[in-house]
């Protein structure tokens, strides 16, 4: 169950969340699905820093994007333990990057539990 859930949130951070050189990390989405991340990371973690879910309006004229989003901040620790996973660092729509063998190697549940994520 543990690595399927590490699976299901690797997914959602690949596709909607960050982490920084400086080890800034977080997820953006809906607030109802950013809960239960939160749920999980805590269940699987810990400690993951204050992680309090904020709304605000945002613009990007770069990506064409206008509107609502929400979001929430882990801390160094979560960043971390998703490098060791094999997140890339940075921003990633300007690097090459592999999904990890834990993942591609991984059982049909393991692959589905990132497909979800990703997808999340």
């Amino acid at each position: 169950m543990t690595e399927l859930l590490k699976a299901e949130l690797f997914g959602f951070m690949l596709g909607d969340g960050w982490i920084t050189t400086k080890y800034n990390c977080g997820f953006s989405g809906d607030p109802e699905s950013l809960q239960i991340a939160k749920d999980d990371l805590i269940d699987l973690y810990g400690d993951i820093g204050k992680a309090t879910i904020v709304t605000k309006n945002t613009v990007s004229e770069k990506y064409g994007i206008e509107g609502t989003t929400s979001s929430f901040i882990c801390n160094v620790k979560i960043a971390k333990e998703f490098e060791s996973l094999g997140m890339p660092i940075g921003k990633r729509v300007e690097q090459d990057f592999d999904i990890p063998n834990w993942i591609l190697n991984g059982s049909n549940e393991i692959k589905a539990a990132f497909l979800s994520g990703l997808y999340a």
